[in-house]
C-alpha cells in the first residue's frame, strides 16, 4: 500500500470513538445548515444528489432546459469538490483535509461576494457551495466511513439497531455503537437544518443592500474541522506507530535471524553435498549397443571373475 494512502484507511480503527464521533458530528451540523440555506435561496439541496437528480428530470420532462442545465451543474460540482479532495488525498496523504481548507474557505467567501454584487443571477453561485460540500462529504466518506451528506442510512440503522435491542435482547457492543453513531450523525444533521432555517427566518440572510456573510461563517466552521480533524488522525497514527514499534523491531530482527538460518543451511549442504555436476563429470560413459546412439547413464560394470584362458607367452 502506498505509504500516503495509509492514513486513509477507516479511522474508525486508528481513532478515539469519542473524538471522532465529535468531528464527523460537527461536520453533520454543518452540511445540514448549508443543505437548508441551498434548498431555501436557491431552490436546490447542497449534498443531496436524489433530489437534484428528481429536480433535474422534471425540469427536462417539463422542457425547462435552463432549469435542467442549473441541476446538472449543481451535480457536477459536487462531483468536482469529491474529486479536487481525492486528488489532493492521493498527492499528499496526511495533511490533506488541512491542504484544502484554505479553498474551502475562499470558495464561501466568494460565493458571498457573488450575491452581493451580482444578486439577479445568485442562484448559479450556489455551484460554489456545491463544490465545498463535496469536498466535506469525501473526507467524511472516504476517511472516516460515515456518510454525512444524508441521513436515510443512518435512520435505517437506527431502527434496525433500536429492533435487536429491545426486540431481539442484543446488546453488543456493535449494536450500541452503530446505534450511538447513526442517532448521533442523525440529529447533528437535524439540529443544523433548524438552526438553518431559524437564521433564515430572523432575516440574517438575503440582504443584498449591505453585505451580510451567510456562507462565509459556514466556510469558516468546515475549515476549522479540516484542520482538526487532519491534527487529532496524525496524532492518533503517531500514537499508533509508537505502540507497533517494538513489534516492527522484533519482526526484522526474527527476519534476519531465519534469513541467516538459511543462509548457512545452503552453506552446509554445499559442503557435504556436492553438485550433480561434479558426480555427472566423473561418471565414464560405456560404449553404446549397435543402433543405439545415446550414452548409458548407468556405472560400468567391471568383471571381476579370472581369465579361463589365460594369455599364452610369446615363444
Amino acid at each position: 500500500m502506498d505509504s500516503n494512502r495509509t492514513w486513509s484507511i477507516r479511522t474508525s480503527s486508528i481513532s478515539a470513538p469519542s473524538k471522532k464521533r465529535v468531528l464527523v458530528n460537527g461536520l453533520a451540523f454543518t452540511i445540514g445548515w448549508s443543505n437548508v440555506l441551498c434548498l431555501l435561496q436557491y431552490t436546490t439541496f447542497g449534498t443531496m444528489l436524489t433530489g437534484n437528480s428528481i429536480y433535474w428530470a422534471q425540469a427536462l420532462a417539463e422542457r425547462r432546459f435552463s432549469d435542467a442545465g442549473f441541476y446538472a451543474s449543481v451535480i457536477g460540482a459536487f462531483c468536482v469538490g469529491q474529486t479536487t479532495f481525492r486528488f489532493v488525498d492521493a498527492r499528499r496523504g496526511p495533511g490533506a483535509a488541512t491542504a484544502v481548507s484554505p479553498v474551502v474557505f475562499a470558495l464561501a467567501l466568494a460565493q458571498d461576494a457573488l450575491d452581493f454584487a451580482f444578486p439577479a443571477s445568485d442562484r448559479w453561485h450556489v455551484l460554489l457551495l456545491s463544490t465545498i460540500l463535496g469536498i466535506v462529504c469525501a473526507l467524511a466518506n472516504d476517511v472516516d466511513g460515515t456518510v454525512v451528506n444524508m441521513v436515510t442510512g443512518h435512520i435505517q440503522r437506527t431502527a434496525a439497531a433500536l429492533f435487536d435491542l429491545f426486540g431481539l435482547g442484543r446488546r453488543d457492543a456493535e449494536t450500541l455503537e452503530s446505534l450511538k453513531d447513526s442517532s448521533a450523525v442523525f440529529l447533528s444533521f437535524f439540529l443544523g437544518v433548524c438552526c438553518g432555517t431559524l437564521a433564515v427566518e430572523r432575516g440574517l440572510y438575503r440582504r443584498h443592500d449591505t453585505f451580510a456573510p451567510a456562507f462565509t461563517p459556514l466556510g469558516l466552521a468546515f475549515a476549522s474541522l479540516l484542520c482538526l480533524h487532519d491534527r487529532h488522525v496524525r496524532a492518533r497514527l503517531a500514537h499508533t506507530c509508537a505502540a507497533t514499534a517494538p513489534l516492527d523491531v522484533t519482526a526484522r530482527a526474527l527476519s534476519f535471524a531465519l534469513k541467516a538460518a538459511d543462509n548457512i543451511r545452503h552453506a552446509l549442504t554445499s559442503s557435504f553435498h556436492p553438485s550433480r555436476n561434479g558426480i555427472d563429470s566423473r561418471r565414464r560413459h560405456i560404449p553404446t549397443h549397435q543402433g543405439s546412439t545415446a550414452p548409458s547413464s548407468d556405472p560400468p560394470v567391471r568383471d571381476s571373475s579370472p581369465d579361463v584362458f589365460p594369455a599364452s607367452s610369446s615363444s
